[in-house]
């Protein structure tokens, strides 16, 4: 993901209250990969989930998870 795109997420996922965080590496020289990651301890709602869902969709971004608790009611 760009720059732009990293900080365009880091906002959304703000705006819902969430943690995240912002993390840039090189995995080659003057390659540019930057990454939003939400703790796997941070909850989110269905409706939360679905709406990063959709702006990944929406904006060619991957979502992956990992979760330290999954439940339903």
């Amino acid at each position: 993901m760009t720059k732009a795109q990293a900080a365009a997420l880091l906002t959304a996922i703000e705006g819902q209250g969430l943690a995240c965080s912002v993390n840039l590496t090189f995995p080659q020289p003057g390659v540019e990969q930057w990454t939003v990651t939400i703790p796997e301890t941070q909850p989110l709602t269905g409706t939360q989930l679905g709406q990063l869902a959709a702006y990944c969709a929406n904006n060619g971004l991957t979502l992956s998870g990992t979760f330290s608790y999954l439940g339903v009611s």
